[in-house]
């Protein structure tokens, strides 16, 4: 009984070494790296303020967990490194967003890209002509969200008709 308990015991011990040493070896071959890089469509050069912009990166289509962009507006592009993923093939979409204090607004989103990790990197250059933009309408009006925003209108009030204010929210 004495033996077959230390046999258990170094057994177990090796067991762990063995987890240990496999998740310590610095093997990155699950890991991959892609860069996203993307010419901002003009409609999200035209907001108001531009520091209320932002981009992100949507992997998988995980949306939940949407992955930031680094925003040059002067340059008139976008960029990010994805790590961490797995070398495979994976779907990357970008979403442009504005925020104007209180409501969230999307205004444009690329189409969806593959990208192939198996090498274990890739870069991803998305036109500005590959966004869609008309079909971000909050408040169904007819005008998308980026129109409105260039025009200096709510895009979340129906109301709004090219800067007149019909109701007291609708002039940003």
């Amino acid at each position: 009984m004495f033996r077959r308990f230390h046999l258990t015991k170094l057994i177990s011990a090796i067991a762990m070494l063995a987890a240990l040493n496999a998740c310590s070896s610095g093997d990155n071959s699950t890991a991959g790296t892609t860069k996203a890089v993307t010419q901002m469509p003009q409609a999200a050069l035209t907001v108001p303020v531009s520091s209320n912009l932002s981009a992100v990166v949507i992997v998988d289509g995980n949306s939940a967990a949407p992955i930031a962009m680094t925003l040059d507006t002067g340059a008139g592009t976008a960029s990010v490194d994805i790590t961490g993923l797995s070398k495979a093939s994976h779907s990357i979409q970008i979403v442009y967003r504005y925020n104007d204090g209180d409501t969230t607004y999307s205004l444009a989103q690329s189409s969806v890209h593959n990208v192939d990790l198996s090498g274990g990197s890739s870069t991803l250059n998305v036109p500005a002509s590959d966004y869609d933009i008309a079909s971000f309408d909050d408040d169904s009006d007819g005008l998308s969200n980026a129109l409105e925003l260039s025009l200096g209108t709510n895009p979340g009030d129906s109301g709004c008709v090219l800067g007149i204010s019909l109701v007291g929210s609708c002039t940003l």
